[in-house]
């Protein structure tokens, strides 16, 4: 399964989130990787920069190995044994930065599992919108299996609409922060506002039409907000607040605003403008240089 989603939308956070609740469940074995360019090194070694990301630290090899992917196979089959399980999930994070090579070799890996070692594996990839160029490069390059195996479940993770802003901050207000039993998101960055009665809540109107704002000036006619713009207006205004003087409405609107203009969501609609047509455009399909 793919997941994607322009930048700053939070699709890295989700493939984290998943992993935790997954091996929390203790029901799979789960390994995670955030891949890393590595069109530089020869083709013969980028599979093994793969398996070196996907191999947790707790199974370092300390002797000289030369076949990290046996390492890898092996360790699967015996965390398999232990949770007593016949599931593994491979979780990759940044796909666009995989190589062709190493795009084979996960396959190869995969169907080895499935056919040798009776296991039921699954590919939990994420990455930004430039993913969405990949199967029309790989169809360049006659790889129609690869399309077939990781490409035929893509789903979109579309940010935050501004309507819906108001259920976003609303748990701020409600969250426990960092403790599960300690003071909430919002008390915890703003105690003095938050004894005053001040709820990011109640600021979720501002913040909406600010944002709203940004999105009709910029004429991309983008309608939604990555969330880490939303969180990073929510800290400004936290932060902000707690050292406003006597917590004067009008401040604290203005703040809220100025929180919106400082996110840096203007700046990302201007100069990203749209990455998913551009990953989608012909001419996105070509890669120098890719192997």
């Amino acid at each position: 399964m793919m997941i994607h989603a322009p930048p700053k939308q939070g699709v890295s956070t989700v493939c984290r989130h998943i992993c935790t609740q997954m091996r929390t469940a203790a029901t799979a074995v789960v390994l995670f990787a955030t891949a890393a360019r590595s069109d530089d090194l020869p083709v013969t070694r980028q599979a093994d920069a793969l398996w070196s990301q996907l191999i947790p630290s707790n199974a370092a090899v300390k002797s000289y190995v030369t076949n990290l992917a046996q390492v890898l196979a092996r360790y699967i089959e015996v965390e398999a044994d232990r949770l007593e399980t016949k599931h593994v999930i491979f979780a990759i994070d940044q796909v666009a930065n995989l190589s062709l090579h190493q795009w084979e070799a996960l396959r190869g890996l995969l169907e080895s599992l499935r056919s040798q070692r009776r296991l039921s594996c699954f590919a939990l990839l994420a990455g930004q919108s430039e993913v969405l160029s990949l199967p029309k490069r790989m169809n360049r390059h006659l790889r129609h299996t690869l399309v077939a195996e990781f490409f035929l479940a893509s789903h979109r993770l579309r940010g935050i609409y501004p309507d819906e802003l108001g259920d976003v901050l609303q748990f701020y207000d409600a969250t426990r922060f960092p403790l599960p039993d300690g003071p909430t998101y919002t008390q915890h960055f703003c105690p003095s506002g938050w004894e005053r009665g001040l709820r990011l809540a109640s600021y979720s109107q501002v913040m909406q039409e600010a944002f709203t704002r940004i999105l009709q000036s910029t004429g991309k006619g983008g309608k939604e907000l990555g969330m880490e713009y939303v969180a990073g207006a929510a800290r400004r205004f936290l932060l902000g607040a707690e050292a406003a003087t006597g917590g004067d409405p009008a401040a604290l609107t203005s703040l809220a605003q100025a929180s919106v203009a400082q996110s840096g969501f203007r700046e990302a609609l201007i100069l990203l403008g749209n990455p998913e047509a551009d990953a989608l455009d012909n001419n996105a399909a070509t890669y120098p240089g890719w192997r």
